[in-house]
């Protein structure tokens, strides 16, 4: 209620009279109060008596104190009416600081959208993965953060949203949600935008941590027994690379006859078929470490050239002449016309393939295209191929990522080194003498 209507109960007066000169004598309530009608320049209230009045029916108030109990009555409505009026105008006004104080003040989710972008700019062009990585993550982050202010972001409340993530999301989810959001307040205390990072102080979740499902021994040999009576067709010559040589399903969609040398045996990883939106598309390897130049094995030579033979049969019967620099174009897994196949096609494939032989890995599952990959590093790390060499082939980063997938993925090795721990530390198996003389007193040896 504006200040020129606004009723001081505390000083305001009520009286009752009787209205002799009008018919029926109704009685009169009278509150006169003082109301702010405006300010002067030094900004102080001018005020000036004002009243209000109602008839009260004497027929239903013949007597003066019945009269006066309604005329209270009406004044407390009054006053109730402008309470409520004033606490829809606080209302109006809190909600009104509030939206100006949001407009003034990012939220964490509106903030690490526009994160998002200013990284883009700064680092280049992202990978279509990462950037379909991030847009999952900022949505995750949105629907809990949508409305909370950015210097408000607590710890807690961290906590309590990856608490809530548990539910409904893979542990790859919420950590790639916890990075996204813990990178995003990092700038911010850098450019100013807030004192502290919150999202420091809450503990990051697991990382889902690799569980090869490797083929055993049994199925190895059986799926290479059956890739021999095959045709060199795309899958068969996919399942080989990634069994021989540890290839991801992206490199091996992306390799070219340009990248393959029979004269020196080596193969050129440089390149891989990523997964965008609704598309695929060519790009690099997934790190600098996946650049690689590696020796084919020896088993692999002879499918590779059937599979070149292939090729170059199709080309001939659809009458089609490349010469060398367009041949060295085409892929090694893809088409006559230029095209690669798409990964989630060789991966569709090989599917099949594994279900119709059985092909079970070490986990008792369906090994899927990636567990052939899997399938060599357990191999090799089994067979105590050194590290290094193994690193090399899978493309990682640092041994230590092999090291923490393989290094106990296979139960035989595992029993291996108990087996060459208990002779290495068996006296039996050298030939020093045992000493001589008495067993010496326990209490001495524990006391000495």
């Amino acid at each position: 209620m504006g200040g020129n209507g606004r009723i001081d109960f505390d000083t305001a007066r009520l009286t009752i009279d009787r209205r002799e000169t009008v018919r029926g004598r109704p009685w009169r309530a009278t509150l006169s109060y003082m109301a702010v009608i405006g300010y002067d320049e030094d900004g102080e209230p001018i005020t000036k008596r004002r009243q209000k009045t109602k008839t009260i029916n004497p027929n239903d108030y013949p007597t003066e104190k019945g009269a006066k109990r309604a005329a209270e009555r009406w004044v407390e409505s009054l006053k109730e009416d402008q309470e409520q009026a004033e606490a829809r105008v606080e209302k109006m006004r809190v909600e009104r600081e509030r939206a100006e104080a949001r407009e003034n003040t990012v939220t964490v989710a509106d903030y690490v959208d526009g994160f998002v972008e200013r990284y883009r700019g700064a680092h280049g062009t992202l990978e279509e993965s990462t950037r379909r990585d991030y847009r999952v993550s900022a949505k995750h982050i949105r629907e809990a953060f949508a409305d909370v202010p950015l210097p408000e972001l607590t710890a807690k409340a961290v906590d309590e949203w990856l608490v809530g993530m548990q539910n409904g999301h893979s542990q790859s989810s919420q950590r790639k949600a916890y990075i996204l959001l813990n990178l995003a307040c990092k700038y911010a205390v850098r450019d100013g935008d807030i004192d502290v990072n919150p999202v420091e102080a809450v503990r990051p979740p697991a990382g889902a941590k690799a569980d090869p499902n490797a083929l055993t021994l049994a199925n190895r040999d059986h799926l290479v027994n059956e890739l021999r009576r095959f045709r060199p067709t795309p899958v068969r010559t996919a399942a080989l690379l990634a069994l021989y040589m540890g290839l991801r399903v992206g490199e091996i969609a992306a390799l070219q006859w340009g990248d393959v040398d029979f004269k020196r045996k080596e193969i050129d990883v440089h390149a891989a078929i990523g997964q965008g939106k609704g598309a695929t598309y060519r790009k690099g390897t997934k790190s600098e470490a996946s650049n690689r130049r590696l020796p084919i094995p020896e088993s692999l030579m002879a499918p590779l050239k059937e599979r070149r033979a292939l090729m170059r049969g199709h080309l001939a019967s659809a009458g089609v002449r490349l010469n060398a620099d367009e041949f060295a174009r085409l892929y090694v897994v893809g088409t006559i016309e230029g095209a690669y196949k798409n990964p989630n096609y060789i991966s569709k494939e090989w599917r099949v393939l594994a279900e119709n032989l059985g092909l079970t890995g070490t986990k008792g599952r369906i090994a899927t295209f990636h567990d052939l990959r899997h399938t060599f590093a357990t191999v090799a790390v089994a067979n105590h191929v050194d590290v290094k060499s193994v690193q090399s082939y899978l493309g990682h980063a640092s041994a230590a990522m092999t090291l923490n997938v393989y290094a106990d993925a296979d139960e035989d090795a595992k029993r291996r080194a108990a087996e060459a721990m208990d002779g290495a530390l068996n006296p039996d198996n050298h030939e020093s003498e045992p000493p001589e003389g008495d067993m010496p007193d326990i209490t001495v040896i524990r006391t000495a």
